[in-house]
């Protein structure tokens, strides 16, 4: 699998965009992480529809992954930790809490600024989850999709 120097650079800037929200959790960063989100979802259709070959293959893992991974946070989780009593779904969220404590240790800001910037910070690692997810899926789908080549030719060859 190639990358081109375009794509890297992409998701070099994708990580800086993650880290500066990480860095600071307002409402500015967490609306800006979701909206790069919606946008890669949105290019992502685009290129199901239009595009053909290993292109569209990526594009649709990428979409399978990408929402599967916000549907599951979003209803799954939702319906499986109110069936469960709430014991099932919150390790992610409690995961991102502890984090935020780690990055951001208390310093007498007040409670509720504390609070809204860490629903922020968790919001913005969802949102940089599912991007995760999305490229991991979008590199299956395209290794799944490569006709696999021998020395000779395809495998199917005789």
């Amino acid at each position: 699998m190639r990358f081109r120097l375009r794509t890297l650079l992409i998701v070099t800037a994708w990580a800086a965009l993650i880290s500066l929200g990480f860095a600071s959790p307002t409402h500015l960063w967490s609306g800006v992480v979701a909206t790069a989100t919606l946008v890669t979802i949105l290019s992502g259709l685009l290129m199901a529809f239009y595009c053909t070959g290993p292109s569209r293959a990526m594009a649709v893992g990428y979409l399978l992954f990408c929402v599967g991974y916000l549907f599951h946070l979003t209803f799954l989780a939702t319906w499986m930790s109110r069936a469960m009593d709430g014991g099932a779904t919150t390790s992610l969220w409690s995961l991102f809490f502890q984090l935020y404590e780690i990055v951001h240790p208390p310093d007498g800001s007040p409670i509720q600024l504390r609070n809204a910037n860490r629903f922020n910070f968790t919001a913005i690692g969802h949102n940089a989850i599912a991007c995760l997810l999305g490229m991991a899926g979008a590199m299956a789908a395209e290794m799944l999709y490569r006709p696999q080549h021998r020395e000779y030719g395809p495998v199917n060859a005789p």
